[in-house]
């Protein structure tokens, strides 16, 4: 048997809570595309895909350097 969580309004808010940033995307999202109906028209979604693939690689990058590279330990002495 496999445990299962039971979602409840404590599980949804936390959840919510964690992932505030995609689910404001979204929501905007989804009032710019009632706004203008032409948003989700598949030419403008390679579009923006075009404009937001360089700047997700670069971000990659960056956050590659940032991971890998090893800060220096600063002596206690110092702190």
């Amino acid at each position: 048997m496999e445990a299962t969580k039971k979602l409840n309004a404590r599980a949804v808010k936390k959840w919510m809570g964690d992932n505030a940033i995609v689910v404001l995307m979204l929501i905007v999202s989804l009032v710019v595309g009632i706004i203008h109906p032409n948003f989700f028209a598949p030419t403008n979604i390679i579009n923006l895909l075009k404009n937001v693939s360089i700047r997700y690689i670069i971000a990659l990058g960056i956050s590659g350097c940032l991971i890998v590279i090893k800060q220096p330990e600063i002596p206690r002495a110092m702190m």
